[in-house]
């Protein structure tokens, strides 16, 4: 696969943010594509009205500090990928991370961001940022986790973006030399949960008995279209996704970031971003392309 929009990873100079470093580097080589790094430092700035020369010091002490920044990067990226300073571009950014990724990422038009994760939930600093950059991103994302894995799953919920994100993910399992696990998650309301103030008309055991047969036999055409497995879990399509994965000894999940609502309640765009928490490797968030 040869490309010539950028691979834009994201650095903090942690050892997660290393792995991220060394992946987008294979990707990029692999594509022959531009690698860019970006690096978001807090704000700095401030305005002191009543002492306007501090605003001088300020500004110089900031531009010392993004020097020391660009070294810090460029001695990372040259330590963990080998390549030399005119081989990539380092990107500087001040204020929020997932804003500097983001934005830098469109401007330089990014076909996909590269990131790590902590594992350390959405509690955590970097676990907010990847949320909100698989969120805003205007490209594809890929969520970085150290794993032991091979296999891939792909989560589906037969729209237009999981389509996408599914012929990513084939060609990813391919490469790879494994079969694909296709997954599609029926998320039933149980039977006598009622909501204050709202009569809720619930399907009878039978009608879902049928709605389950019918999307079984859907997910297995669909499965065999692409000679993959057909996996259908019940509940929640992250944490069916979640599951699969770690029975497969996953080491990437592909899902698309929109897809519709229904009885399969596979809303992409928000099971996009808990896939990426709830998983134990690698996770792929595939942006359909942008239509005119």
């Amino acid at each position: 696969m040869t490309s010539t929009r950028p691979v834009l990873v994201a650095t903090d100079l942690s050892d997660h943010a290393s792995l991220a470093l060394q992946a987008a580097d294979v990707i990029a080589r692999e594509r022959n594509a531009p690698l860019y790094v970006v690096h978001v430092m807090p704000e700095m700035y401030s305005v002191h009205a009543l002492f306007p020369q501090l605003n001088l010091d300020t500004a110089f002490s900031f531009t010392a500090l993004e020097q020391q920044a660009a070294e810090a990067v460029t001695k990372h990226v040259n330590d963990q990928t080998g390549r030399t300073t005119d081989s990539y571009t380092i990107l500087l950014a001040n204020g929020t991370a997932d804003a500097g990724i983001t934005e830098h990422a469109a401007q330089i038009n990014a076909e996909t961001i590269v990131i790590g994760s902590s594992g350390g939930g959405l509690a955590s600093l970097l676990g907010r940022t990847v949320r909100r950059v698989v969120r805003h991103a205007p490209c594809d994302v890929l969520v970085v986790r150290k794993s032991t894995g091979r296999g891939v799953v792909a989560g589906t919920d037969f729209s237009e973006a999981s389509e996408v994100a599914l012929v990513r993910a084939v060609a990813e399992s391919k490469r790879r030399g494994v079969r694909l696990d296709l997954v599609y998650c029926l998320d039933f309301i149980p039977p006598g949960i009622s909501m204050p103030g709202v009569d809720v008309a619930m399907p009878s055991l039978s009608a879902l008995d049928q709605v389950r047969t019918q999307m079984q036999q859907l997910l297995h055409e669909h499965a065999a279209k692409y000679d993959v497995n057909a996996v259908l879990r019940e509940g929640p399509a992250a944490n069916g996704i979640g599951e699969v994965a770690r029975e497969k000894n996953a080491g990437l999940v592909v899902v698309g970031t929109h897809g519709r609502t229904g009885l399969g309640r596979f809303a992409l765009g928000s099971v996009a971003e808990t896939v990426v928490e709830v998983c134990p490797c690698s996770v792929l968030v595939v942006r359909p392309p942008a239509t005119s």
